[in-house]
């Protein structure tokens, strides 16, 4: 009987059994945070891609103290989530990644609906077309064609995953975002976008150009040369983003007639990628 009486009367004192009503415990919350942290060092490390990243830059973008990110990175390292090799101060994506994602081959119904679409595009223009889709508060490049014309761009690759609206591929990605989803996303990016020598006011500003004009639009100096990107977004019927068609070149052929053109093109085979994807859902 006292026991139920305990029962009872934790019951009706409007406190959980794991903490205050709507709070998780001190140690939960230190689960939730460190899986969190964990996440957002992968993230970081993916950007890095093929060329690795440093520990100062990944604990600089994600704003935490370099001791902790040491520890993480090397937690994920026993894991074989992230490797290191011996001697080199470089941190890469782990093997066990590509092992889980596996998985998940299909993951991408999108990648399968566009190809068709980037094949024609590529083959009609000789230029490299890209598709970028969302994750979390990144863009991800998931396909790409390279162009016959002799001068390709380079700093487009599948698997290139920058914060959203730091690449063209990004922009268009958050062209239907309600203002204060949007607000949100950039406070909450800030830090990383200012990582990659942007600033939170440039991103919003191509997103406002995306909105009035319909397409994503980014100048690029790489290497001694100056490229041109524009992009255009998927958009459903119930006005859902779900990725960005984008066409870079060198910046002296995208002149203002040539843009035009592809984007007639473009846009048209972005309306048929939606088309597919609704009659599949």
């Amino acid at each position: 009987m006292a026991k139920g009486c305990k029962a009872v009367a934790a019951a009706g004192s409007g406190t959980h059994p794991d903490g205050p009503q709507g709070t998780l415990p001190p140690a939960r919350e230190d689960t939730v945070r460190s899986a969190e942290r964990v996440a957002q060092i992968l993230g970081a490390v993916a950007i890095g891609q093929d060329q690795g990243r440093r520990l100062g830059d990944i604990a600089a973008e994600l704003g935490l103290a370099p001791a902790t990110a040491h520890r993480l990175l090397g937690t994920l390292v026993g894991q074989g989530l992230v490797e290191k090799p011996p001697g080199e101060s470089r941190y890469y994506i782990g093997q066990e990644v590509f092992l889980l994602a596996l998985s998940r081959r299909n993951r991408f119904p999108i990648r399968e609906m566009a190809s068709p679409h980037l094949e024609k595009l590529c083959a009609r223009f000789g230029e490299t077309v890209f598709l970028t889709t969302r994750n979390a508060l990144d863009s991800v490049c998931i396909d790409r064609r390279s162009g016959k014309n002799p001068a390709k761009i380079l700093y487009v690759e599948v698997g290139n995953r920058r914060p959203l609206g730091v690449s063209v591929g990004g922009i268009p990605l958050m062209q239907t975002m309600p203002a204060a989803g949007l607000d949100a996303l950039l406070t909450q990016n800030a830090r990383r976008i200012a990582a990659f020598g942007d600033t939170v006011s440039a991103v919003r500003e191509r997103v406002l150009h995306c909105r009035r004009h319909g397409y994503g639009r980014l100048e690029v100096n790489f290497l001694n040369t100056h490229y041109r990107g524009i992009s255009v977004p998927i958009v459903t019927s119930s006005q859902e983003t779900i990725g960005a068609i984008g066409l870079g070149a060198l910046a002296s052929r995208m002149t203002e007639t040539s843009i035009r053109r592809y984007l007639d093109a473009m846009q048209e085979h972005a309306w048929k990628i939606a088309e597919e994807a609704l009659a599949r859902a």
